[in-house]
C-alpha cells in the first residue's frame, strides 16, 4: 500500500484530531531525519506509518468484535433456524418432492421470513441484520463446501448468496426504504433465476427424485419401501486383526423400471480412501412367486446374483427383513433392522463352512434419513 494511501486511512480510523496530530507527528519527525538522511528518513516514515496503522486497525477491530450486537444476531439466527424447520414441514405436507433440506424452492419460500426477522432485529441494533447476513452466509459457505451431498447450482447461489442477501435487505428496509426497494428487485430477480432452474428440473417429467411406484407393482415389494430416500449414517467393519473400522456413508433408495422396482445404492470410502459405489436391485416376480435381487458393485465392476429363483431367500418379521444368499461354503445373510421411519440398520454375517459356524455382524451400516 503506498504510503499516500495509508496515511488517509490511517487518518478515517482515528478519532477525529487524533489523526491529523499523529500525522503531523511523523512528517516532523521525517523532515528532521531528512536533513541527514533522505532515505533512511523515508524507510523510517514508511515503517512507523504502517506500524501505527497495524495498530489502530487492530484496535478497532477489537472494539468493532466487542460492540457487536452478538445476542441480538445468535437470536436472529435461531429464529432462521425455525423458520426453516417450520417451512420443512409444511413442504411435507403440501408438495412433499420439496421437502427437503437442499431444496431451492422452500429456501426461496424462506426469503421475506427471513428479512422479517432481520428487520425486527435492526429495530433494536441495525448492524444486527448485518451480522445475521455475515452469519448466514460464513455457516452457509462452510456447509456447502464440507458436505458430502451433490448440491445444484442454484441451490447453492440460493444458500450462499439469496439467503444472507434477504437478511441484509431487512436491515435496509428499516431505514433506507428506497434503496431496500432496488436491492429487493435485484434479490428477486436472482432469486427468480433459481427457481426458475428448479423449477425446469421439477417440471421435466422424465426426472424424478427417488421414482414412484406403480399402483399395478405387486405388494411385496413394500418390503423394501423403507429403503426409498436418501440416507446418511456411519459404516463399521471388523478388521482381521480384531479392529474395527469406522467410516461415513450414504445410502439412496428409488422406484425404477416404471415403479415396478427398487434400485438401491451405498456410497462409501475403500481402505485405500477411494469411494466405492455399489447398487442393488430388487424387484419380486410374480409369475414365479420369488424375488430377484442382485448387486452390481459399480466400483469393482462385476453383478452378484443375490436372489433368484431356487437360490437365496427374504424373510420378514414385521418391519426387519433377513435376505440368504450364497452357495457351495460361503453363505451371507443380510439383516435389515428398521426402527421407524428415518432410522434403519443393515448389518451382514459371513460363513466360510455352510452355515455352521457364523462371522456376525462383520459390516454393520447405521443410517438416518435426510430426504
Amino acid at each position: 500500500m503506498p504510503a499516500e494511501w495509508a496515511a488517509r486511512l490511517l487518518s478515517c480510523l482515528l478519532r477525529e484530531g487524533d489523526g491529523g496530530a499523529l500525522l503531523g507527528d511523523l512528517a516532523e519527525e521525517h523532515a528532521r531525519r531528512s536533513h541527514t538522511g533522505p532515505r533512511e528518513a523515508a524507510r523510517w516514515y514508511r515503517r512507523e506509518l504502517y506500524s501505527s496503522l497495524a495498530a489502530v486497525v487492530r484496535l478497532r477491530a477489537v472494539e468493532s468484535v466487542r460492540q457487536a450486537p452478538w445476542g441480538l444476531a445468535l437470536a436472529a439466527y435461531l429464529g432462521v433456524i425455525v423458520l426453516e424447520v417450520v417451512t420443512l414441514l409444511l413442504f411435507s405436507r403440501v408438495w412433499p418432492e420439496s421437502a427437503y433440506a437442499a431444496s431451492t424452492s422452500r429456501l426461496l419460500l424462506e426469503l421475506p421470513g427471513i428479512a422479517a426477522i432481520a428487520y425486527v432485529v435492526a429495530t433494536f441494533r441495525r448492524s444486527a441484520a448485518f451480522m445475521l447476513g455475515a452469519m448466514m452466509f460464513v455457516v452457509a459457505t462452510l456447509m456447502s463446501a464440507l458436505t458430502n451431498e451433490v448440491l445444484s447450482t442454484m441451490y447453492v447461489i440460493a444458500v450462499v448468496g439469496v439467503g444472507p442477501l434477504a437478511a441484509v435487505l431487512g436491515g435496509l428496509l428499516c431505514r433506507r426504504r428506497m434503496a431496500a426497494a432496488g436491492f429487493g428487485v435485484a434479490l428477486l430477480a436472482t432469486a427468480g433465476g433459481a427457481y426458475a432452474q428448479e423449477a425446469t428440473t421439477v417440471n421435466d417429467p422424465s426426472k424424478t427424485t427417488y421414482g414412484e411406484k406403480d399402483p399395478r407393482a405387486p405388494r411385496e415389494l413394500d418390503v423394501f419401501a423403507f429403503l426409498i430416500g436418501s440416507w446418511e449414517g456411519t459404516g463399521r467393519t471388523k478388521l482381521p486383526d480384531g479392529k474395527v473400522a469406522q467410516y461415513p456413508m450414504k445410502w439412496v433408495g428409488r422406484y425404477i423400471l416404471d415403479g415396478m422396482a427398487i434400485a438401491d445404492e451405498g456410497h462409501g470410502p475403500m481402505p485405500d480412501g477411494s469411494q466405492h459405489l455399489g447398487i442393488t436391485f430388487r424387484q419380486y416376480d410374480t409369475t414365479r412367486a420369488s424375488w430377484v435381487i442382485e448387486f452390481l458393485n459399480v466400483t469393482g465392476s462385476f453383478l452378484r446374483r443375490q436372489v433368484r429363483p431356487g437360490t437365496g431367500s427374504v424373510a420378514v418379521d414385521g418391519r426387519n427383513v433377513t435376505i440368504h444368499q450364497g452357495s457351495l461354503d460361503v453363505r451371507i445373510r443380510e439383516h435389515y433392522l428398521v426402527r421407524d421411519a428415518d432410522n434403519w440398520t443393515y448389518s451382514m454375517d459371513i460363513s466360510n463352512d455352510a452355515g455352521k459356524s457364523w462371522d456376525n455382524g462383520l459390516y454393520e451400516f447405521t443410517f438416518r434419513r435426510v430426504k
